[in-house]
């Protein structure tokens, strides 16, 4: 085996021990620190996506879509504030939080915003769907993980056209996710087939 071969097998041996935390692990070996990010990623951006199908089902209704939409912006954008956080810890960067947060919010920039304001406006749009905006909750969190991890892997700040190129493509891969979570909901969303029954006469009528 060469050695990049040696090291990406030895990083899934001992990940699959799950005897330490995969963000401690990839904070004091350094080898495990790309697995361990794009895994953090993938993961958080997959959640996300999930999340906004839940509430995007509910918000079809125009009564309760405003409110349901407004605590989804929250709730994504509080997961890729952590999932920012967790990447600086596995990457070696500073563990306070209030020192670190102010420098991940301006790696991701305007564009982080960008995505948040996307977001609302396609829970809003009656009759949209749901696929875009299960789309859009996954890309703007794996644009965002994306940003940051190379920010702290390389002090690389990406352009907005570099960042938007990530979006866009994480975008496809969103709505494929939808698609299939989609799909997977179908034969639950089906009313149960009720079994038709004959009916007998009142008793009295039974002879």
């Amino acid at each position: 085996l060469d050695e990049s071969a040696a090291v990406n097998q030895l990083v899934r041996a001992v990940r699959g021990l799950k005897a330490v935390d995969d963000v401690g692990l990839a904070r004091h070996l350094p080898a495990f620190r790309a697995t361990v990010t794009n895994v953090l990623i993938d993961d958080v951006a997959f959640s996300n996506a999930a999340y906004s199908l839940g509430t995007g089902v509910l918000e079809i209704n125009p009564i309760t879509g405003l409110p349901l939409n407004m605590a989804d912006m929250v709730i994504l954008t509080k997961n890729q504030a952590i999932l920012a956080y967790k990447i600086a810890l596995a990457m070696g960067m500073e563990s306070d939080f209030r020192t670190i947060m102010p420098q991940l919010a301006a790696v991701v920039g305007g564009g982080f915003l960008f995505r948040q304001i996307a977001r609302g406006l396609v829970g809003l749009i009656p009759g949209l769907g749901i696929l875009p905006k299960v789309g859009v909750a996954f890309a703007g969190t794996y644009a965002t993980g994306e940003a940051v991890r190379r920010w702290c892997a390389y002090g690389e700040r990406l352009s907005a056209d570099a960042l938007r190129g990530i979006y866009e493509n994480a975008l496809e891969r969103g709505r494929d996710i939808a698609r299939s979570l989609l799909s997977r909901r179908a034969p639950e969303a089906r009313p149960a087939r009720k079994e038709k029954r004959t009916l007998l006469p009142p008793p009295e009528k039974r002879r």
